[in-house]
């Protein structure tokens, strides 16, 4: 979870550098983060749009970071809550029997 607002932060620090100089799409930081996490999230509406080069090369990164740490940070999110939900199932299986 820490890794994906790192990168959120990121990437929306990096676009708002980039693009809220020439590009009145990106007037705040608050603008830039939502569209950071469209960007990450590979939704993105398409409302907004990069117009710069370093632009465009930080909305490319921040895609494929999204598709590659984003997946795995709910798999890693997933195996926690299996693993708890097993030893909180053991542990009330176990309660009953005697020792």
């Amino acid at each position: 979870l820490l890794t994906f607002f790192t990168l959120l932060y990121t990437a929306t620090g990096a676009i708002f550098a980039a693009e809220h100089d020439v590009n009145p799409s990106f007037p705040d930081f608050f603008t830039a983060l939502y569209f950071g996490l469209t960007t990450l999230t590979t939704v993105g509406f398409g409302d907004i749009t990069p117009i710069t080069g370093p632009g465009r090369m930080v909305v490319a990164v921040a895609i494929l970071a999204g598709v590659g740490v984003v997946p795995l940070q709910l798999t890693r999110l997933a195996e926690v809550f299996m693993a708890t939900n097993t030893q909180h199932s053991e542990t009330e299986t176990n309660r009953g029997k005697p020792c």
